[in-house]
């Protein structure tokens, strides 16, 4: 996936790796310096109906 498929206030999901399972919202993306700002909740947060929410 490119920079150019998100955008900001769009919920990101890391579906493995050493963020396996945590959402995130996306704030900011720089596509010149290939970069996303993503926010993450304090907490364990889940994605529920496209919306996220802190656990």
């Amino acid at each position: 996936m490119g920079f150019a498929e998100y955008g900001p206030g769009d919920v990101v999901y890391f579906p493995e790796g050493p963020f396996s399972g945590v959402c995130g919202v996306v704030r900011e993306v720089d596509a010149r310096r290939a970069k996303l700002r993503i926010d993450f909740g304090e907490g364990l947060v889940h994605r529920e109906g496209g919306v996220l929410r802190e656990r």
